[in-house]
């Protein structure tokens, strides 16, 4: 990994931290830099990018705009566990290292919100896709993928889902506004923010944006099937199949 171990653990001792915070990001750092390379189940220099974040935003005397450090742990926590045995003090150092992070970071994170992505933003959504374990990879596309195929079509509307000043999931919708065809092409959450309620309440300020568009009656999606499946949630959102299957994939409507 491209991460210079040692510039990151001076700017952590070099900056004004609870000492119990700088002790524990400095055991994070340590730990991390004993571990091998390999294997490389998380896209190295992804994860080295994500590292040199999450220290300087720690580290920075500036109000951090979009928190990623949840995002940053989970990546880090695969990281170690797929090493094995050699990750567990890896392991333990995140775990001490997380509740210090959710106090230097206070974030309200009751109101969930659609919003635009930008160039300081668009790596870290692209990067949530990583936090996806098998099998819930397989059923969406990359964010990356989702954001490459938003340029070859004027019908794509897209946006991060934010928890607060967390950046947790993304949506993209495809709109018709003169056929009043409104479909949810892509929608994902980062498997830190799994079971937490964000999910529903990204659903229905989705739901609430098509409500606003022309001669919106009713939203569409499709799902696959099987284990991992997100049928189960859009079900209980409120979706009904409306009896077409294609690909594989169950297509269901919502009225509006």
């Amino acid at each position: 990994m491209n991460i210079n171990w040692n510039e990151l653990e001076q700017k952590t001792a070099e900056a004004s931290l609870k000492p119990a915070l700088a002790a524990a990001l400095t055991a994070f750092l340590d730990t991390l830099a004993a571990l091998p390379d390999k294997p490389y189940t998380v896209n190295p220099h992804y994860f080295a990018m994500m590292v040199n974040m999450l220290v300087n935003d720690v580290c920075t005397e500036e109000e951090v705009k979009a928190l990623w450090w949840e995002m940053i742990l989970d990546l880090a926590r695969k990281w170690s566990a797929d090493r094995g045995s050699a990750g567990k003090q890896a392991l333990k150092a995140i775990d001490t290292l997380t509740p210090l992070l959710a106090e230097h970071f206070p974030n309200d994170d009751s109101q969930v919100t659609l919003e635009e992505i930008d160039m300081d933003t668009v790596r870290g959504v692209m990067l949530l896709s990583e936090t996806l374990s098998e099998p819930k990879r397989y059923f969406v596309a990359t964010n990356a993928i989702s954001l490459a195929q938003a340029n070859f079509t004027d019908k794509a509307w897209f946006r991060a889902i934010y928890a607060g000043r967390t950046p947790i999931g993304f949506v993209m919708l495809s709109v018709d506004e003169e056929k009043s065809d409104y479909f949810v092409w892509r929608f994902m959450l980062g498997e830190p923010y799994h079971g937490r309620g964000y999910g529903r309440k990204a659903m229905e300020a989705i739901i609430e944006h098509v409500r606003t568009l022309p001669n919106a009656k009713e939203l569409q999606l499709s799902y696959g099937q099987g284990p991992g499946s997100p049928e189960g949630f859009y079900k209980k959102i409120g979706f009904v199949p409306t009896g077409k299957v294609e690909y594989g994939e169950i297509y269901a409507r919502i009225e509006l």
